[in-house]
């Protein structure tokens, strides 16, 4: 069950801590077009990311699966 309040003050808290971060890392399964496929949440994230100028790395989800 959602609570739009919770999420609101939880996204909230993301933004903040995502000012204090030198570097962002969105790990994710990558689609046929080769990018990481991101949730409206991470494309958000990611949005503010470059808004701030932070280093930013898309990681595939299998290549940490499997060590590489």
């Amino acid at each position: 069950m959602t609570h739009p309040k919770e999420r609101e003050l939880g996204l909230l808290f993301g933004q903040a801590l995502l000012a204090m971060c030198d570097e962002v890392w969105f790990i994710g399964t990558k689609g046929a077009d080769g990018k990481i496929q991101m949730s409206e949440g991470m494309k958000a994230e990611c949005h503010e990311a470059r808004r701030l100028g932070k280093k930013i790395r898309f990681i595939d989800r299998e290549a940490v699966l499997n060590g590489r």
